[in-house]
């Protein structure tokens, strides 16, 4: 189908482009179109359309020389023309052509009243910003008409105007071989889509004839992939099964590595913690010995203290006795009993601090002790201060 649409397409380009060349006429007038300025029921796009369909008309009529749009529009802007909306007053046709350095210039409107569309067409001399000639055409029907016939129709109306009789009959004339040849064109297109639609008609045959086959291949093709998809399937799944057993393998052999990992980070931790509680415990332990050595020296010069208060109430209780006034058997007496109450505090601190050493150095070696009680074999120590209670002090190794 394809191969029938490109030859029915070239054969109908071909008959539309053969024509024979029109005979010019001695002199051509230089003219440029302006774009048709749309209005009721006539879009923008419409308008532009039209407006190149003019463009060629006037062409074929071969009596104008026309600017192409582009130039048109290039030329304007190069000095800087401004113009907002369409151009079809006289005064501004006038003043576009001496830009564009040409004779004529066209401009008009094309609109729709009702179901009537209508062109309107003047041509300005631009020397004279005079207009010329104008070209009207109205019909009531679609828009295509506009664009196959209409265009043609104002375009020799404007050809036409201002000729004399002899320059209008054969204008007529060449409009008439025109439209003849024209005819011919359009008959030997139809001919030629005659012809197109035969040889199409044979490809059409031809072309069934390949697809059947294409198709029956296809068919087989389709059925060779099957196979080979179901047969790639079923190695895939094995494959997959294969990798999910692997796959198992692996996690485990993971978990239980984990696990081990586990156990053995456990078994640190439980020796770290015990190796701290072991070292916590051995710096208690020198702590404590150091300790008792210290309260030892201490309870060691409190024991000093009470030998020095001890001779100092014996010399005093001497002299007590020996004293004859009153006044010096009193000093000497409360010299005595000061002494004494030195003697016994002194006695009672030394006590404390060596029993606390005792009980530190023992502590320090791993020992137990127990204060109140005695059991199983040990040491009994005591102490009685006086005027104070007793300290028992048991130690048990």
């Amino acid at each position: 189908m394809r191969r029938f649409r490109t030859v029915l397409f070239s054969l109908l380009a071909l008959g539309f482009l053969l024509s024979p060349a029109s005979g010019q006429t001695p002199s051509k007038l230089t003219i440029s179109v302006m774009n048709l300025k749309p209005g009721s029921g006539i879009s923008e796009g419409e308008a532009l359309t039209l407006t190149d369909r003019l463009l060629v008309e006037l062409v074929r009529t071969t009596r104008y020389e026309v600017t192409e749009r582009a130039r048109r529009d290039e030329i304007l802007k190069e000095v800087g023309f401004q113009q907002t909306g369409a151009c079809d007053e006289a005064s501004c046709l006038a003043q576009i052509g001496k830009y564009l350095r040409v004779q004529k210039m066209v401009g008009g409107s094309v609109g729709k009243i009702g179901k009537t569309y209508s062109v309107n067409l003047r041509m300005v001399d631009v020397e004279t910003g005079r207009i010329e000639q104008t070209a009207v055409k109205d019909y009531p029907g679609n828009i295509d008409y506009l664009l196959t016939t209409a265009m043609k129709d104002v375009a020799w109306q404007l050809a036409r105007g201002g000729l004399s009789k002899r320059e209008q009959e054969e204008l007529a004339r060449k409009q008439k071989e025109e439209e003849r040849l024209a005819a011919q064109r359009a008959a030997d297109s139809l001919a030629a889509v005659k012809r197109a639609a035969a040889v199409a008609e044979s490809l059409k045959v031809v072309e069934e004839q390949k697809r059947k086959e294409e198709e029956l291949m296809a068919a087989q093709r389709a059925a060779d992939s099957l196979a080979a998809a179901r047969k790639a399937d079923s190695l895939a799944a094995i494959e997959r099964a294969k990798a999910e057993e692997l796959k198992k393998q692996e996690e485990a052999r993971l978990a239980k590595k984990q696990e081990e990992q586990r156990k053995r980070d456990a078994e640190l931790a439980r020796i770290a913690e015990q190796e701290r509680k072991e070292e916590a415990a051995r710096h208690a332990r020198v702590t404590r010995r150091r300790w008792s050595w210290i309260t030892f020296a201490l309870g060691g010069v409190a024991g000093l203290g009470a030998v020095f208060e001890s001779k100092a109430s014996d010399d005093a209780y001497k002299k007590y006795l020996s004293a004859t006034d009153d006044a010096s058997i009193i000093a000497n007496w409360q010299k005595v009993k000061d002494a004494d109450l030195r003697t016994n505090i002194f006695m009672g601190v030394s006590t404390a601090f060596v029993g606390t050493s005792g009980l530190l150095f023992l502590t320090s070696r791993g020992g137990e002790t127990k204060v109140g009680s005695v059991k199983g074999s040990g040491m009994y120590l005591g102490a009685v201060c006086k005027g104070h209670p007793g300290i028992v002090l048991v130690m048990r190794f």
